[in-house]
């Protein structure tokens, strides 16, 4: 098995999106928790956990890094050609 440019390159990318995926997740939590002087509804901790929070709270953070990670892919695929 040969590693070629373009591997490392795809390796690199893959990384970089990882990282800013990572980076973006803990600027929304500490945005969420200065806007509501909580910790963000991650986790069921408790035996009663607000549900809709933690619904919407995934599905936004999962929206946002999702969208971080697809633009940084397609902007280095982009340089490329």
């Amino acid at each position: 098995m040969n590693i070629t440019k373009e591997d490392i390159k795809q390796l690199g990318i893959s990384a970089a999106a990882l990282t800013a995926g990572f980076i973006v997740k803990k600027a929304m939590e500490k945005g969420y928790q200065k806007v509501y002087h909580k910790d963000p509804p991650d986790k069921i901790d408790t035996e009663r956990p607000a549900w809709l929070e933690l619904i919407i709270w995934t599905m936004v953070t999962g929206i946002v890094t999702t969208a971080v990670k697809n633009t940084i892919r397609r902007r280095s695929t982009e340089k490329q050609t």
